[in-house]
């Protein structure tokens, strides 16, 4: 940029970068001073409206859009960048056939196959999602262990009778605990069952029902004749919704599950909720304050999920309001098997989607999933329920109101709850959220 201010195409790969780094305002000025230097850079207008929707302005994308299909009508980055917008508006409907076009004229166009599997899944076609499942594997090179490659066939289905299946986690870790719960069916195929994992999931899976071994991923893989992604074992075993796998398939280690009884004897008497918020109540501007601080009520011990606590030592400084302190596990959580061993226990698990709620689904513990406007396919489009964990309610943000009314309504449940425990409830009137 010093060397030419000048040149349009510097700004465009300028603002990419910046918004790539989550500078979301800069990239737009960027695209902006690119359009001024060459109006009719097609690029330009594109790169501004995929901004533009990620910043959650889906008017101004989609008039960038179309200005850049003007401009080139044909082009297939242009025109999936048109359909992602469709998409964050819960338009998939709309949405499929311009992806579904994109993959037809582009078949080796990863991001198009992964968006049209992301469409398909959340408007519960499940069948014809999975094989686009299958494209996440290059999206985060996946597939390798600390050994390097594996030398060994990829499992299919087949009968394993007497044979060593190797299934790898994958990332993030709140997709491998959601596709465990396969582990027991892909045992059942007549295989010793061994899994490859990030260290801090050792543990977690060592304890899991059928799993013969759990070992570091950054190993050398042991002897084994066929291997399978774990999140690749769903499309084996579940060819549409009713088919899910729903009931609970955790059990908590007894021993971890002792070993924290001193911790949640401080919630004696309360309701006690544990609470996953992302990290300092950064992540996509969620407001981790306003939640505890709704949540923090008499009658209610809150725990906070985290493996670190920095959080919540801030906000019992003096800028919480009056009520029991918010505890803060920390460091007491060494890895998933203990936070596992933990929620067990737990009367209600409150948060965003991350692996804490699906260790509670897991567990068939009660939990309320506060989900953004624009959540995971897993979660679907509009049920307040979700096939894949029953005891699970899903409270969604709307695009007009952001967080607060999702976290209005679990704070009104919460006091509702509280109230029902010490027969209060009729004085107080407080609602039933149903």
């Amino acid at each position: 940029m010093r060397i030419d201010p000048g040149v349009a195409r510097s700004w465009v790969g300028l603002g990419v970068i910046f918004r790539e780094l989550g500078e979301g305002r800069r990239a737009i000025a960027c695209f902006r001073q690119a359009i001024e230097l060459q109006p009719d850079f097609d690029a330009a207008w594109s790169q501004m409206g995929e901004s533009l929707r990620r910043q959650g302005a889906h008017r101004a994308s989609a008039a960038c859009h179309r200005r850049a299909l003007a401009l080139h009508p044909d082009q297939p980055a242009f025109l999936l960048r048109e359909a992602l917008n469709l998409t964050s508006q819960d338009r998939d409907e709309d949405a499929l056939p311009i992806i579904e076009r994109v993959v037809g004229e582009n078949p080796t166009l990863i991001e198009a196959a992964w968006a049209r599997g992301v469409c398909r899944r959340r408007l519960g076609d499940l069948a014809g999602g999975w094989d686009d499942y299958e494209v996440r594997l290059q999206r985060r090179r996946q597939g390798r262990l600390g050994g390097g490659e594996l030398q060994t066939p990829r499992w299919r289905g087949e009968p394993l009778q007497g044979r060593t299946l190797l299934v790898m986690a994958e990332r993030p870790v709140s997709e491998t605990i959601w596709a465990s719960r396969y582990l027991g069916a892909a045992k059942a195929q007549g295989a010793r069952l061994m899994v490859s994992c990030s260290g801090d999931l050792v543990n977690f899976f060592a304890g899991m029902d059928g799993v013969d071994m759990a070992f570091d991923e950054n190993g050398t893989a042991p002897d084994h004749d066929v291997h399978i992604p774990i999140c690749s074992l769903p499309g084996l075993f579940t060819p549409d919704a009713d088919s899910i796998p729903a009931a609970a398939y955790l059990q908590p280690d007894p021993t971890r599950r002792h070993s924290f009884a001193r911790w949640r004897g401080l919630g004696q008497g309360h309701i006690r909720v544990g609470v996953a918020c992302p990290d300092r109540g950064r992540a996509d501007g969620f407001p981790a304050a306003l939640l505890l601080d709704g949540l923090n009520l008499p009658g209610v011990q809150l725990y906070m999920l985290q493996r670190t606590d920095r959080f919540i030592r801030d906000r019992n400084g003096g800028i919480s309001p009056p009520g029991r302190p918010v505890i803060g596990l920390g460091a007491q959580l060494d890895d998933l098997a203990d936070m596992a061993a933990f929620i067990a226990d737990l009367d209600l698990v409150i948060g965003v989607d991350c692996p804490a709620l699906h260790l509670a689904g897991a567990l068939g513990r009660p939990v309320w999933a506060l989900l953004g406007a624009h959540a995971h396919w897993l979660w679907g489009r509009h049920s307040a329920l979700s096939p894949w964990y029953p005891s699970m309610r899903l409270h969604r943000a709307l695009r007009s109101t952001g967080w607060k009314d999702p976290i209005d309504q679990v704070v009104t449940e919460l006091m509702r709850l509280a109230d029902q425990r010490a027969g209060t409830e009729e004085r107080i009137g407080v609602p039933h959220v149903r």
